[in-house]
């Protein structure tokens, strides 16, 4: 005759309840922040570069957020409107956006437009973008990087980041919490 105990099956209960707290203290570290200005400025923020010596809109950043994953993980995803992008053709546009979003088939041959208008083609230049970067936290610095390269550095201090970006614009971002 065979004896059943309820022990293998309160194990299996506990496992799993043990496996979905784990995942639900997981997305309670999940710290995300979004961006509240830019240089002093709200989103959508327009930047500008010099370009054959007048100042002319480069980007602007519709929507920006950084999501902090302990131990050293996060997900930086910003939307933005790519100004170089509106000079060309739609035609042109969609393989650059293609591009840019690594859904290129990796033709790389040279053909003729089919298509050259450039009405009717705005939503091309608003791209989407997530990049996976590592950040290091110590007390209140912060910094970020992808492949090595340091990408923002900064102050994390409660419910606010206060990041420069690393390269030579020294664009400065306030990030809030959100709860």
């Amino acid at each position: 005759m065979l004896k059943v105990t309820s022990a293998p099956i309160s194990l299996l209960v506990l496992s799993v309840l043990g496996s979905a707290a784990c995942d639900a203290q997981r997305l309670r570290d999940t710290v995300v922040f979004t961006a509240a200005t830019i240089n002093g400025r709200p989103l959508p923020f327009t930047d500008s570069a010099r370009i054959s010596g007048a100042l002319s809109p480069v980007q602007q950043i519709r929507a920006w957020r950084l999501s902090v994953m302990p131990p050293e993980r996060a997900e930086l995803t910003s939307t933005f409107k790519d100004f170089t992008m509106t000079r060309f053709p739609c035609e042109v546009q969609r393989s650059m956006r293609d591009a840019l979003m690594g859904n290129d088939s990796g033709n790389n041959a040279v053909t003729a437009l089919k298509d050259t208008s450039t009405t009717g083609c705005d939503d091309l230049s608003i791209i989407t973008l997530t990049v996976v970067v590592q950040y290091r936290r110590m007390g209140d610095s912060v910094v970020f990087k992808r492949e090595g390269e340091e990408l923002l550095s900064g102050t994390w201090r409660g419910d606010t980041l206060t990041l420069f970006a690393s390269d030579e614009s020294a664009k400065r971002l306030i990030a809030i919490r959100q709860h």
